[in-house]
């Protein structure tokens, strides 16, 4: 049996070869994240919010595409227990209207995503997250390259297209006083 000690503040990870990797993103924090301003993944903008994008590309004019089966987003501080999820989103090919999932720790919400990048939408979900996870997840249902299905030369596995998205703090509703 290995026994391993781990440093309070350290979070444990597996990093791309396989070994665990340790980081100290919980002693980085300085404040909670704001999520009063929505999130936008067009061009270089970015947002003290996120601390990692993991599975999408480089920012377009836009926003982002998700170039993995799995794409996370980590933010610096804990989600709210309970928000609603406003995503700008469009999908590509095979994509538009199969469901995707988005995923917010051990709680996963299906959204059908229906327009291409002419056509983005807005799709809210409330989500649930007694736990206080700190990042969101989106399984693609099918990434494909365009050039793989003779929609030009763009070689990388596309999914959904992220224009933003908002985090709004679902309130909890006052309980009758006796």
């Amino acid at each position: 049996m290995v026994w391993l000690f781990v440093p309070v503040g350290l979070m444990l990870g597996c990093g791309p070869d396989r070994q665990h990797v340790a980081t100290r993103a919980d002693s980085q924090v300085a404040s909670p994240p704001d999520f009063s301003k929505p999130i936008s993944f067009a061009g270089t903008s970015s947002s003290s919010a996120v601390t990692g994008l993991r599975g999408f590309a480089q920012p377009e004019p836009f926003g982002r595409w998700t170039n993995r089966k799995v794409a996370l987003i980590d933010f610096n501080g804990p989600l709210p227990d309970r928000f609603d999820l406003d995503l700008s989103a469009a999908a590509f090919g095979p994509n538009v209207g199969a469901e995707t999932l988005v995923v917010v720790g051990a709680k996963s919400y299906a959204v059908r995503i229906q327009g291409d990048l002419s056509a983005f939408k807005t799709y809210t979900i409330a989500v649930e997250n007694p736990l206080g996870e700190r990042s969101i997840a989106f399984v693609v249902p099918h990434p494909v390259a365009p050039e793989d299905v003779g929609k030009g030369t763009d070689s990388r596995p596309l999914g959904i297209a992220l224009g933003a998205l908002t985090i709004r703090l679902i309130e909890e509703s006052p309980k009758p006083s006796k």
